[in-house]
């Protein structure tokens, strides 16, 4: 790979074995976009029929319940939950409850770990058009309320923004494992098929990290 990105995430992943900073680090001068997350768990455990056979206990759990989960309250037409991400670090990142007039922090969810060493990127007159790379994604909130890892190859879509080319929209199909307390799903719990983790186009009215009160 021969963009100026290509060149950033090589530096990147030499950077990351130095850096031990907080994600909640203050962005300074970096470009922040804000996503809306649809997600959808399939989630499936171990259990039993009646006549002592084994069978699957499936449930799902979705952006919406994750809000209600983590925060105690159905998000209203105002609040999300929405993926942050550094447009020139991808791992400075948070996944967070939010409301967005005005925006603010209402629960902190986790956070994506994109792994640098192995993105495949198309570009278009050396402008980054699209990556997929590999990620961790880590959900929790509560003592025991959410708990999940998910894992996939994400899908990111680059467009222009600011005389440079960031994060417009991206997409994962997930597998892992997770425990909740949520009423639709099994306490404990691997993700079937059909789960995934879909970023929105980029919120053009966000332009940095949420302020949590």
């Amino acid at each position: 790979m021969t963009s100026r990105l290509a060149i950033g995430f090589a530096c990147l992943s030499a950077a990351l074995s130095l850096v031990t900073a907080p994600l909640r680090a203050h962005a300074g001068g970096a470009l922040i976009t804000g996503h809306e997350l649809q997600i959808t768990l399939k989630g499936a455990a171990q259990g039993e029929s009646n006549s002592g056979e084994g069978t699957a206990d499936k449930g799902t759990l979705k952006d919406k319940d994750i809000f209600e989960l983590c925060t105690g309250e159905s998000p209203t037409k105002d609040q999300g939950v929405f993926l942050f991400l550094d447009c020139g670090n991808l791992n400075n990142n948070e996944i967070d409850a939010i409301g967005t007039n005005p925006l603010t922090g209402l629960a902190e969810l986790g956070s994506i770990s994109f792994d640098v060493d192995h993105p495949v990127e198309t570009t278009k007159n050396g402008n980054t058009k699209s990556i997929k790379i590999p990620v961790t994604i880590e959900l929790t909130c509560g003592a025991g309320t959410l708990d999940v890892e998910l894992n996939g190859i994400m899908n990111i879509k680059y467009s222009d923004l600011a005389k440079t080319t960031c994060p417009d929209s991206a997409s994962v199909k997930v597998t892992g494992v997770g425990d909740s307390n949520s009423k639709t799903l099994p306490p404990a719990f691997l993700l079937d098929d059909g789960s995934s983790v879909k970023a929105k186009k980029r919120d053009g009215a966000i332009a940095g990290f949420p302020i949590f009160p």
